[in-house]
């Protein structure tokens, strides 16, 4: 990726959280859609706009069909997706999180175009977001497949993070 869109380390090491994370003791609205595509950008400040309506702080999406991987910002929300390497506008997850939040966040890890990881400090310690995209129409072996990256990508969460799936 390249021109406006500023792409994550692969390994995982984008450091921003800021000193102290966000309180945990303030309400948080989060949500989860299936949105089945949001491959382009004019669609983003749309959905920016319903989530400041909805008061959504972090969201996260699957079926987002945004090919390889990097993020965006629009309207006051930034989008950190994980999609197909190879190009395709198929399946995709992406974390999306307020202006509030985006400085908390510690690290992005693009695992493929079914999972992303997103680790936030916040008041206590720090949180590991887990998005992802379940195969469900698939051979069994591909659904192994899946949750054996699955369990991979868990395994890389440190143990005293909370972690969300």
């Amino acid at each position: 990726m390249s021109g406006k869109y500023a792409v994550p380390d692969l390994g995982g090491h984008a450091t921003r959280a800021s000193k102290h994370g966000f309180n945990l003791s303030k309400a948080l609205q989060v949500g989860a859609w299936n949105v089945q595509s949001l491959s382009k950008d004019d669609l983003m400040p749309l959905l920016s706009r319903e989530l400041g309506l909805l008061g959504v702080g972090i969201a996260a999406f699957s079926e987002v069909g945004r090919p390889g991987h990097g993020e965006i910002s629009s309207n006051g929300y930034t989008y950190y997706w994980s999609g197909c390497d190879y190009g395709a506008h198929l399946r995709g997850v992406t974390m999306v999180f307020s202006a509030h939040f985006v400085s908390c966040v510690d690290r992005i890890t693009p695992a493929d175009e079914r999972i992303v990881l997103v680790r936030l400090k916040h008041s206590l310690g720090f949180i590991s977001l887990i998005a992802m995209y379940s195969p469900t129409e698939m051979s069994d072996l591909e659904k192994e497949l899946f949750y054996a990256k699955l369990d991979s990508v868990v395994e890389q969460c440190p143990s005293q993070d909370t972690l969300v799936v």
